[in-house]
């Protein structure tokens, strides 16, 4: 009985294969509604299906981090800069991990690289004064 039923299944299997926007979609609304470990969930089936999916590797980093487990927000960070060359969102996300962390440096060139994408970035502007502060303190 179970020969009838695997050629359906492998039959969907590149439906269930085809990067899908709502995945990530899911994932944002949990987040907002405060669900972390559904929007976890989401986004790692949003980059499993689509390892590209820039803005959920950056997500899962983000919710990493709140988790407290730095290095593997920092290897999200990582691999979201990676699949998605313009989007500042990970620089920056890695330039505050970086700071709050005391690497000074990394979050120097990350936050340098996040205004590169996105000069008018007022959090990463704040972030460049901070640290341009804690460097003319030293």
């Amino acid at each position: 009985m179970r020969e009838r039923h695997t050629p359906a299944a492998i039959n969907h299997l590149p439906e269930l294969l085809t990067p899908d926007p709502s995945r990530y979609n899911i994932g944002q609304v949990a987040i907002g509604m405060g669900d972390t470990n559904l929007a976890h969930q989401a986004f790692n089936v949003a980059a499993s299906v689509d390892g590209g999916h820039a803005e959920s590797l950056n997500n899962l980093g983000v919710l990493e981090g709140q988790r407290g487990n730095a290095d593997a927000a920092a290897s999200y960070y990582r691999s979201s800069q990676e699949a998605g060359a313009a989007l500042f969102e990970p620089h920056y996300n890695a330039a505050l991990a970086a700071y709050k962390g005391g690497q000074l440096e990394r979050s120097y060139e990350q936050v340098n690289l996040a205004l590169a994408h996105f000069p008018d970035h007022n959090d990463s502007q704040e972030l460049l004064r901070l640290i341009a502060g804690v460097f003319c303190l030293a």
